[in-house]
């Protein structure tokens, strides 16, 4: 089983400090629920995310990459054979965990209202099944609670190795920054090794693709 974890992930709702924005308030009266119930979305509110959050305005509120994401490992083959385990913490310490049976949708709008659902109720269903849940949990928590096997932690200055020798056996645990510019939040010093791919920073989609990949040869698929 391979696991991958996205860890400090730019996924959130709107936070508290926002609420009263000018930008939040019109958007809350246009999609007709309350600021706390939306997602923090920097397409939408860049300028307001940079009022309030300037040391952190160039990574805050991208739930666009996590759906480009999870389609990319809804339709990998490791996932299809039942091979994959993927669990999404936010930054805020939510641990989101998605049925690798879940058909994420193609269009944004209608991923963005499931992920909306998602936090205002702790889970999706469809019928029996349980489609994303979450639960709070640290990072750390999290892949003690879910990880298997050896822990490696993708970290652009770590330990250079070729995609060849990324994966090291069947149960194996991956850490992915789930955001696009900077470091990890949560202290990961403690756990796995620290390796990195490229000499520059990458895509997570990119990243997760190079790890499946290797890991589909290193089992022979």
């Amino acid at each position: 089983m391979l696991t991958l974890f996205f860890v400090d992930s730019e996924l959130e709702t709107i936070p508290e400090e926002m609420w009263k924005d000018d930008a939040v308030t019109q958007l809350s009266k246009k999609r007709k629920k309350k600021p706390g119930n939306l997602l923090l979305d920097s397409s939408l509110l860049h300028r307001s995310i940079d009022a309030y959050f300037p040391s952190s305005s160039k990574r805050r509120g991208r739930p666009d990459i996590f759906h480009i994401l999870l389609n990319v490992l809804n339709s990998s083959i490791i996932n299809i054979l039942g091979e994959l385990s993927v669990f999404i913490h936010t930054r805020n310490d939510i641990l989101i965990k998605v049925n690798p049976e879940t058909r994420i949708p193609k269009s944004y709008n209608r991923f963005a209202g499931l992920m909306e659902q998602l936090f205002e109720l702790g889970e999706i269903r469809s019928g029996e099944d349980v489609l994303f849940s979450t639960e709070k949990k640290s990072a750390i928590e999290s892949i003690k609670s879910y990880g298997s096997g050896k822990v490696t932690v993708m970290w652009p200055s770590g330990e250079h190795v070729s995609r060849n020798n990324l994966v090291e056996a069947r149960d194996q645990t991956f850490v992915i920054g789930g955001f696009t510019s900077g470091d990890y939040i949560s202290d990961l010093s403690h756990i796995g090794r620290r390796v990195s791919i490229f000499d520059q920073e990458l895509t997570i989609w990119t990243v997760a693709g190079e790890i499946i990949a290797a890991y589909e040869t290193y089992v022979g698929l």
